[in-house]
């Protein structure tokens, strides 16, 4: 099973349906609540979103989206190390490189955003960056 971390872009093309991509990422979540693949995002992703929801949601309804992936995507942590080797390996947007780093600290074999311009220059063998779009044709 393939294990896939979702950045909050993506996240956020799930969220909102008028988004252009959001049949991808709605495709992908389907797959993760269905437990087809292993989701994975970080506490950063979830404040993130709550950030650029907060006018658009209520309160109640963050917390409803938000416990609802807990029971089906797994959080994963963000450590001194995570940041350390982020810094380290960072040549464009430290934000990605460390969410690209807690990826790859935790065994992810994809990591799916829209944003594959920044990524290009922090790859690491054995986590593939891919759009949602291009996952999904990996597949067929």
């Amino acid at each position: 099973m393939d294990r896939i971390f979702f950045d909050t872009n993506i996240v956020m093309d799930y969220l909102d349906a008028n988004r252009e991509r959001h049949a991808f990422a709605a495709i992908l979540f389907k797959d993760g609540f269905l437990g087809k693949v292993t989701g994975c995002i970080s506490e950063t992703v979830i404040t993130n979103c709550c950030y650029l929801l907060r006018k658009s949601c209520s309160q109640q309804e963050l917390n409803d989206i938000f416990q609802g992936f807990s029971e089906f995507f797994e959080l994963l942590p963000c450590t001194n190390f995570d940041v350390h080797e982020a810094c380290t390996n960072n040549k464009v947007d430290l934000e990605d490189t460390i969410l690209y780093e807690i990826a790859f600290k935790n065994g992810c074999q994809f990591f799916i955003t829209n944003n594959l311009k920044d990524f290009s220059l922090i790859t690491k063998s054995g986590l593939k960056v891919l759009t949602a779009e291009q996952y999904l044709e990996t597949r067929v």
